[in-house]
C-alpha cells in the first residue's frame, strides 16, 4: 500500500495504544481512511505527529491532553 499505514504500524511508530489512536481519530488529531472496517493513515500524517511531539521535548510518545496530543508527563 506504499505510504499508507495500518493501526498497528501507527501505534508502534507513535508509541501509543489503540485506544489513544481511536481518540486521535475521534477528535481529528489524525486523518484516516477506512476500507472494509479497517483504518489506514497517510505516512505524512504520522510523521507530522512525530515531528510535533519531538519539537515539544524530544519524546516520541504522545498522549491526549484537553482533546489534543501532548507528550507524557512522568513523575520524578
Amino acid at each position: 500500500m506504499g505510504d499508507w499505514l495500518d493501526n498497528q504500524e501507527v501505534c508502534l511508530m507513535l508509541s501509543i495504544s489503540p485506544r489513544t489512536l481511536q481518540a486521535f481519530r475521534d477528535n481529528g488529531t489524525i486523518g484516516f481512511s477506512q476500507v472494509s472496517h479497517k483504518c489506514y493513515y497517510k505516512a505524512e500524517e504520522v510523521e507530522r505527529l512525530l515531528a510535533a511531539a519531538e519539537s515539544k521535548g524530544g519524546s516520541k510518545c504522545l498522549t491526549l491532553k484537553n482533546g489534543a496530543y501532548d507528550r507524557p508527563h512522568h513523575a520524578a
